[in-house]
């Protein structure tokens, strides 16, 4: 019961969104992202200025990575195989992310 509570309330004090990155150049495969695992998440630690993450304005330190390329992710390595391989697959890599107030 005590636990049904606490993600009732994170519920509430939560949003979650999508943000896609374009595919950029032959070489590129990196978004601009800092991010350290956490508890079976990744949470971004720093946006890098000018990367196409920091451009597209939508990501902050603190948020929280929950999918990318429509891939459950809890690891770096899992991260940067998903944008490995929409870099492969020549398609953009769209990211889950949560946000907590």
């Amino acid at each position: 019961m005590y636990m049904l509570a606490i993600s009732a309330t994170l519920a509430r004090m939560s949003s979650a969104f999508s943000v896609a990155f374009p595919r950029c150049g032959r070489r590129r495969t990196h978004v601009g992202l800092v991010v350290t695992e956490m508890g079976g998440a990744l949470r971004v630690i720093n946006v890098v200025p000018g990367s196409p993450a920091w451009l597209c304005k939508k990501l902050r330190p603190g948020d929280w990575i929950v999918t990318a390329g429509e891939v459950p992710v809890s690891t770096v390595a899992g991260f940067r195989e998903a944008a490995r391989t929409a870099h492969e697959l020549r398609c953009d890599l769209v990211v889950e992310v949560i946000r907590i107030a």
